[in-house]
């Protein structure tokens, strides 16, 4: 029994001994310096030490990824926001679309009533003609304080590789014609 009390008094008093006093904080054991721990505690560090840089060095890099793709989804010069906010301006500094749709004019990917649930972008899809010409088109929606239309965007690229407009009209229901805010084609075509 007082054996059983000697090695109760003496975890007692380690732990008195851990504990700040003030603070009821415990303190953890220092660390061993390297030249102290044996072969197989060094291999233990060694493997935690590089577990948590690859960990790190992971994170940074997903999250260097992501990055890269959200900023070249927004700022790029191939995006679709950067074209749809560029066309959108475009329609916007238009004389007849003002007329036409009224002022300020707005523009969103999807057509539904309810302006909570719009999509504030269309998103560009990438087709090849059946001549074997890649385009790039969009579709979104125009309004303004009269009426609404419909944006019609069609790319193709140049002869350096770059992607121009071949046209951005906007067409809106009862007015009888398309508003051709840019067009760049055969002028056959666009009387068609």
């Amino acid at each position: 029994m007082q054996n059983c009390k000697h090695r109760y008094q003496t975890k007692s008093s380690k732990l008195k001994k851990a504990q700040h006093s003030k603070h009821g904080v415990i303190e953890r054991e220092k660390a061993k310096e390297w030249s102290e721990l044996s072969t197989g505690q060094k291999a233990v560090r060694a493997a935690k030490t590089t577990t948590n840089i690859s960990v790190i060095v992971i994170g940074v890099g997903v999250l260097g990824v992501l990055l890269y793709y959200i900023i070249s989804e927004l700022f790029g010069p191939k995006s679709s926001t950067k074209v749809f906010n560029e066309s959108l301006e475009k329609i916007r500094n238009n004389q007849e679309c003002q007329k036409v749709l009224g002022v300020p004019i707005k523009g969103h990917g999807n057509p539904v009533p309810n302006s909570r649930l719009r999509h504030p972008r269309a998103r560009l899809q990438d087709v090849i003609n059946t001549d074997g010409t890649p385009h790039r088109i969009m579709q979104f929606y125009v309004e303004g304080s009269l009426t609404h239309g419909n944006a019609l965007l069609d790319m193709v690229k140049d002869d350096q590789g770059n992607w121009v407009i071949k046209y951005l009209i906007v067409v809106v229901p009862g007015y009888g014609r398309r508003i051709y805010i840019e067009y760049h084609g055969n002028l056959s075509d666009k009387e068609n």
